[in-house]
């Protein structure tokens, strides 16, 4: 499903068969560990590994692979994503978005901002939490307290519709995939649409 690159550059995939699989830089399989139905992934400034889930669970992995904390949070499929101070934000396609602090304990639920079935997120270089939603056609925006900055609807047009995958690039842009029309939107980091009224082709 989902990759991410630890600090040491070794790479790390969820798959659909309850694997969490461990790669060298140079592509060799190392090891795979157990984990119960692995989605999103994010690797924390310790190296820790944060597993969302299709099981309402967020999984808490060392390095090493081995499980050091569960929590449950309501919905499912899982995104996680790590800010600056460490906290864990989660994109709940079923609810909303949840917020963990690095011990894993939940500090919050997160709404509104336009969020509808949110299923990607990414924090930016000041610290804002952006949340592409594969309804609603729109793109939500929060600051790093949870306070929604993207007004009730989100930010929309621009080509977005059904979103999925989510990136900001080193100016702060950010980049949204629309696979129902094949499309890529970009937003300016205060959500203006950069990418004319239909988005980008791919």
């Amino acid at each position: 499903y989902y990759v991410a690159i630890d600090l040491n550059g070794v790479v790390w995939l969820t798959n659909t068969d309850i694997v969490l699989s461990k790669f060298s830089k140079s592509g060799a399989g190392v090891s795979s560990y157990s984990a119960d139905d692995p989605y999103g992934i994010a690797i924390d400034s310790s190296d820790n590994l944060w597993l969302g889930t299709r099981l309402d669970i967020i999984y808490k992995f060392s390095n090493a692979g081995s499980e050091t904390n569960a929590t449950g949070v309501p919905g499912s499929f899982g995104y996680p994503a790590i800010d600056q101070s460490g906290n864990v934000w989660i994109a709940d396609e079923v609810n909303d978005v949840w917020r963990l602090n690095s011990s894993d304990h939940e500090t919050g639920e997160i709404g509104g901002g336009g969020l509808d079935r949110p299923v990607n997120i990414a924090i930016d270089h000041s610290g804002n939490v952006w949340v592409a939603n594969s309804l609603g056609s729109r793109v939500s925006e929060f600051s790093s307290p949870g306070t929604a900055l993207s007004g009730s609807t989100g930010y929309s047009n621009g080509g977005l519709a059904a979103s999925s995958g989510l990136g900001i690039d080193g100016l702060g842009n950010v980049w949204v995939t629309n696979p129902s029309t094949n499309t890529l939107s970009e937003l300016s980091n205060s959500g203006s649409l950069l990418s004319g009224s239909t988005g980008y082709e791919v």
